[in-house]
């Protein structure tokens, strides 16, 4: 079986269910698998040696992408190679490549440096901001996010499962600015479609309306790229803030605002209480006050 290509590899890994949650794989799997299809879509798995996994990841990093995204990149080349070696019988050597570091560090955004952000961002990005800090869902449940899940009522979106990174189907529930958002770009995806009669029926909230012309109704896919990294820094944020960063900020900021933790817990849908906790911070003024607390026992 030595005359199999790399692109049959890659489709019979991607047809198969996730081993952690038996459930089709997710978007961002095609997608990134897609990108190696594409650099390598005519080679024999067996070429895949290391000077070709070289050349792809020069590539990839030549893309200006986060560390997280490149690493991203290099598990489900692993996945796929793993595969042709350990299931298929295909190969017998997968080339290695190391991951990079990331920065370890979770932040959360306070409501100025939220709003700086916002004010630096294009307006399809500043929307996306705007409902994953009011909404706490992660950047690939933002971007990939379907008008045939939101609610007739316009009240709540319904997540599918393969869609989720736990596995499990998600409600959330639309309120002010998430709602608000929604909405807007509901009526922008009307207006595209009236004024563009030759595109398909839109599928996404998020969505490019120019300026080139093949992008035009698809969502945005490189949400972290320049153009976030441009913001970032306009904003006076610190290097290396991320999209993931504002789910952070939901957590802190229902935290702060005295949200109880099983409501948030099931708000952002986490699936413990434990993991829920990571991501809700405390800031000093938080523990100040906390602290004073104790002052209306001990005067009881």
């Amino acid at each position: 079986m030595s005359n199999v290509y790399f692109r049959e590899v890659a489709e019979w890994y991607l047809a198969e269910p996730s081993k952690k949650y038996g459930k089709p794989k997710s978007e961002n799997a095609h997608r990134r698998i897609g990108e190696m299809v594409d650099f390598w879509g005519r080679s024999l798995i067996t070429q895949i040696d290391d000077k070709a996994v070289e050349r792809f990841f020069n590539h990839i990093k030549s893309l200006d992408r986060s560390p997280a995204t490149i690493n991203t990149s290099i598990t489900y080349y692993r996945a796929v190679m793993n595969y042709a070696r350990d299931k298929k019988r295909l190969i017998q050597y997968v080339p290695a490549v190391s991951r990079l570091p990331e920065r370890q560090l979770a932040t959360f955004l306070e409501p100025r440096q939220l709003n700086d952000l916002m004010a630096s961002l294009d307006p399809l990005r500043r929307d996306m901001v705007q409902f994953a800090v009011w909404t706490g869902l992660r950047k690939s449940n933002v971007a990939d996010l379907r008008i045939d899940w939101i609610s007739q009522c316009g009240n709540y979106i319904t997540f599918p499962s393969t869609e989720m990174k736990n596995g499990t189907t998600h409600e959330v529930p639309l309120a002010g600015a998430a709602k608000e958002v929604v909405d807007r770009r509901l009526e922008m995806v009307r207006e595209l479609q009236d004024r563009y009669h030759w595109l398909d029926p839109i599928q996404h909230v998020f969505v490019q309306s120019g300026p080139r012309k093949e992008l035009i109704g698809k969502p945005l896919t490189q949400v972290t790229n320049r153009a976030w990294r441009t913001a970032v820094k306009k904003a006076g944020l610190p290097k290396g803030t991320r999209f993931h960063d504002l789910r952070h900020t939901f957590a802190s900021m229902h935290k702060r605002a005295g949200t109880d933790a099983l409501d948030i817990q099931r708000l952002g849908g986490w699936q413990s209480s434990k993991s829920m906790e990571r991501y809700a911070h405390v800031s000093g003024p938080d523990l100040r006050r906390a602290a004073h607390n104790l002052g209306s026992v001990m005067q009881g």
